[in-house]
């Protein structure tokens, strides 16, 4: 926990100063969401529909896409039945809860109707489901049966904290498999090798298809949506790991490796864009500060917020820690914030 004590502070940031990024993996990917201050498939040339707000804010590599719990994007669909094929987001919920859903991407078919069901998992999701991460396909066995299926990860997802998801479906060796941060986390080998597949279907990224009656919003971030037309294999999906966290830093680009950054101005909210807002304990006030406004610490006021950095950081990750202070009393010591 951060904590700050006795001082009057202003502009206050935290940077995870990582390597240079990896190649980036091309090869079978047929649909990509950068969410670079839009909703462009930068493989199709299509753009998405969005329905309600969708925020376009800072993440660790360029911008990422904000749902606030009530939007989505909807566009043509992707997977062809006959495929094999891996979905992949890097994605950052704002709240988690134990019970329900919150969608980050689908397809099915527009009205739901065929052997496996109008209330099926669609094609295939990509969500949080009862506090975990979920990946759902519905297949189809030699019979014409319908085998849908739900793997889960094994804990629990945090809130304000950034994940990569991927799923994947590997049609010849009947297996789905789960991967959190590039690490398998769960599998299926006991699936159809085929995808279900019908006409007028519809890619939704931020929510549940519309026919299911209590929607599944996504609330909080989704950036770099990719899917391919084939099974990853796990060094890939690994690549794709180290990707998130490893963005490119060009010189003088102060929001780059940015996790965390409080400006104080009549608030304790978080500006980065990954929504880690604090919360002030105490009788903290605000004033005129060394950039717009800071926070004034009386010696008892504490302000908190969760842990910044993203999974996976180590003590052997370099970070940089930056404010402005100025103190109003002298102490053999005093805290300005610490974790």
């Amino acid at each position: 926990m951060k904590k700050f004590f006795g001082f009057v502070v202003g502009v206050f940031g935290l940077f995870l100063m990582p390597a240079a990024v990896q190649a980036a993996i091309d090869d079978g990917l047929i649909a990509h969401y950068e969410f670079e201050g839009n909703a462009l498939d930068s493989v199709r040339g299509e753009l998405g529909q969005e329905e309600g707000t969708i925020n376009y804010i800072d993440g660790n590599e360029g911008l990422q896409a904000e749902f606030a719990g009530s939007s989505h994007i909807s566009a043509n669909p992707v997977i062809d039945k006959d495929t094999s094929f891996t979905v992949s987001a890097r994605v950052n919920a704002y709240a988690v809860s134990g019970s329900g859903a919150a969608m980050i991407l689908m397809e099915r078919d527009v009205n739901g109707n065929d052997v496996c069901g109008p209330y099926s998992f669609g094609n295939y999701e990509l969500d949080i489901y009862q506090g975990k991460f979920a990946f759902a396909a519905s297949t189809i066995d030699e019979n014409g049966s319908c085998i849908a299926k739900r793997i889960f990860s094994s804990e629990t997802v945090q809130p304000n904290t950034t994940y990569l998801v991927t799923g994947l479906f590997d049609a010849a060796n009947h297996v789905m498999k789960l991967y959190v941060n590039g690490e398998l986390v769960a599998e299926d080998y006991n699936i159809g090798s085929v995808l279900r597949n019908n006409a007028n279907e519809v890619l939704r990224i931020g929510r549940n298809h519309p026919r299911i009656a209590k929607p599944q919003f996504w609330n909080g971030t989704i950036d770099d949506v990719r899917i391919y037309d084939r099974a990853l294999s796990d060094s890939e999906i690994g690549e794709l790991a180290a990707m998130k966290q490893e963005p490119t830093c060009t010189e003088g680009d102060l929001n780059c490796g940015l996790v965390a950054h409080y400006p104080l101005d009549g608030n304790a909210q978080d500006a980065s864009g990954n929504g880690n807002h604090g919360t002030a304990n105490g009788g903290l006030t605000y004033g005129d500060g060394a950039v717009d406004q800071a926070a004034s610490f009386d010696g008892n006021t504490v302000m908190s917020a969760g842990d910044p950095f993203p999974s996976g950081t180590t003590e052997n990750d370099p970070i940089t820690v930056g404010l402005w202070l100025k103190t109003t009393t002298t102490k053999s010591a005093a805290g300005v914030a610490n974790q």
